[in-house]
């Protein structure tokens, strides 16, 4: 291979294993040598170089993995969960509604504020494009706004208040430790304690992670 030729390729596998780290949480040495075609030796040389390059790519001993150390971005990790998801989901609505010329940006943003939190929302956050990517009527988009408020609570192991309405009085449910179940529909219940009743997800007209 030329000396061109295996700087091209040289780049190409950075690119991969950025990638990789912009879109995990935790990166092990063993997926990053099984994506990119590398030796362990080789691997290690390539997170090296991203250090070197002032990309800061650092070793977590709790995963086992690589990840980026997102230690200096405050400003999008100081907003509460419940202002993370609904800027999401206002950018992923954007994105469903505007014209070609904005879109890159849209999109740059919505994965520059998914890369920099401390918790992965991936799982989630997949559903709820599947959803919008069929309807976008009002009342749906407060229905996947709930349920990803409920996934994040639960995912994060947060406390949720919830404003139910079920026919008769409108009432506060405060659940410390939830939990999403299915039966014959979706319910969120405290793991914690059985003083309150399942909640029925279809009841639920506000969550908010507290």
């Amino acid at each position: 291979m030329s000396t061109l030729g295996a700087r091209v390729g040289y780049i190409e596998k950075a690119v991969l294993i950025l990638n990789l780290l912009h879109n995990r949480r935790c990166v092990t040495l063993k997926t990053i040598q099984k994506v990119c075609g590398l030796s362990e030796r080789s691997a290690y040389r390539q997170i090296a170089a991203l250090s070197q390059a002032h990309i800061p790519v650092r070793y977590d001993q709790a995963l086992r993995g690589y990840c980026i150390d997102r230690r200096d971005c405050q400003a999008i990790c100081d907003l509460a969960p419940n202002d993370i998801v609904m800027l999401l989901l206002s950018l992923e609505i954007l994105e469903k509604n505007l014209n070609h010329p904005y879109l890159d940006d849209v999109k740059r943003l919505k994965s520059r504020i998914l890369s920099k939190l401390s918790y992965s929302l991936e799982d989630s956050w997949g559903l709820v494009e599947t959803d919008l990517n069929k309807s976008i009527r009002s009342e749906r988009v407060s229905e996947l706004l709930t349920g990803l408020i409920l996934q994040t609570s639960v995912q994060r192991n947060r406390q949720l208040r919830l404003h139910v309405s079920d026919g008769g009085i409108p009432r506060i449910v405060v659940l410390r430790a939830p939990v999403l179940r299915f039966e014959d529909q979706w319910y969120v219940e405290d793991s914690g304690t059985r003083l309150e009743a399942p909640v029925p997800v279809s009841k639920i007209r506000r969550a908010a992670i507290v």
